[in-house]
């Protein structure tokens, strides 16, 4: 708050504000297009939310701009990402068994008053009784692996800070530090999220990986060993008490390649419809509009995005966007100092 209320005396504006202007600018101009040509609504929508996207971003980095601010704002998010992961806890092992109890238990004229009823077999039914049944925590999302995504980044962030900071640290340091690493990582894992999983492991490398190649000299071979140690175990105790309670099974790993194949499909149709309009794609907020047109035959599903964040982007606002991208992404560690 009080970072907020201070007088900003000199405006930064660095190449990755210079990247992300570029992606909002084109963004909106296949907004505009989109508006004119297609959808209007939706196009509407995703051009006030990337406008705020770039003010958001934009400001934040006017306000934080030390080191001090950074690290105050991670830990809050940190905080946050842990507080969601007990609420999901929570949630798989109180709440969702308590709902579907009571939706069991429910009378029909019940359902009716509550707007859930629908005829016995129909698809409204069958699809509302199989998210009731669905294991996996969500918590303020709307999908598990919605909540996985947001959790992600910031397990990286607590993972980074223990394999830093964790031969430095004292006894009670390091139980802290557990305890927020023991709810993210058991949430984690109950979202069932392979791409949640894969991103951590990517993420938790290239941590160590600039660690030990930066400081490693500085710290002996026998703290970093039982540093190792102590986070295998606790990876593999984690996910043995997931597998115990029922969290995991075979499935989430056998139906990999399942789940990488239907991606796939996904992908190659948004080639196509990237290639289709490569100069400012379908429009922003549009991409489901257009898919059906250049879904594979044997695909299973009408989607409304391309499960791939950079592939949205190219296909709903074009090549100049796309390019835009990557170049934010490139520069966006530039003059960052934590």
């Amino acid at each position: 708050i009080l970072a907020a209320r201070r007088t900003i005396r000199q405006v930064r504006f660095g190449w990755p504000d210079a990247a992300l202007a570029a992606v909002v600018l084109w963004h909106s101009i296949a907004a505009l297009w989109a508006f004119a040509h297609e959808s209007p609504r939706p196009a509407l929508n995703m051009l006030w939310e990337w406008l705020g996207l770039a003010v958001a971003f934009f400001l934040a980095r006017q306000v934080f701009s030390s080191g001090m601010q950074r690290r105050a704002i991670g830990a809050v998010m940190v905080a946050l990402a842990v507080a969601v992961s007990i609420y999901g806890l929570y949630q798989y092992g109180v709440e969702l068994p308590a709902t579907r109890d009571l939706y069991v238990q429910s009378s029909d004229a019940r359902l009716r008053e509550l707007g859930l009823w629908s005829p016995e077999g129909s698809p409204e039914r069958m699809l509302f009784e199989q998210r009731l049944a669905s294991l996996e925590p969500m918590a303020t999302f709307a999908l598990a692996n919605s909540l996985a995504g947001f959790l992600v980044p910031w397990a990286v962030v607590a993972l980074g800070i223990s394999i830093a900071f964790a031969p430095r640290l004292n006894l009670r340091q390091k139980v802290v530090i557990a305890s927020l690493l023991i709810p993210l990582g058991l949430c984690l894992l109950l979202t069932k999220s392979r791409s949640a999983f894969l991103a951590v492991a990517c993420g938790a490398a290239a941590t160590a990986a600039v660690w030990w190649f930066g400081r490693h000299r500085q710290v002996q071979m026998r703290r970093m060993l039982v540093v190792a140690t102590l986070a295998i175990t606790l990876v593999g105790a984690a996910v043995l008490g997931t597998v115990m309670v029922g969290g995991l099974d075979v499935e989430v790993l056998s139906e990999a390649p399942k789940s990488l194949g239907y991606r796939l499909q996904y992908w190659q149709a948004s080639g196509a419809m990237i290639r289709d309009r490569p100069l400012l794609g379908c429009g922003p907020g549009n991409f489901q509009n257009r898919y059906t047109a250049f879904k594979l035959p044997d695909a299973s599903e009408e989607i409304a995005d391309p499960h791939n964040f950079f592939l949205e982007v190219w296909a709903t606002a074009g090549t100049p966007a796309a390019i835009a991208l990557m170049a934010t992404s490139a520069t966006a560690g530039d003059d960052l100092r934590v």
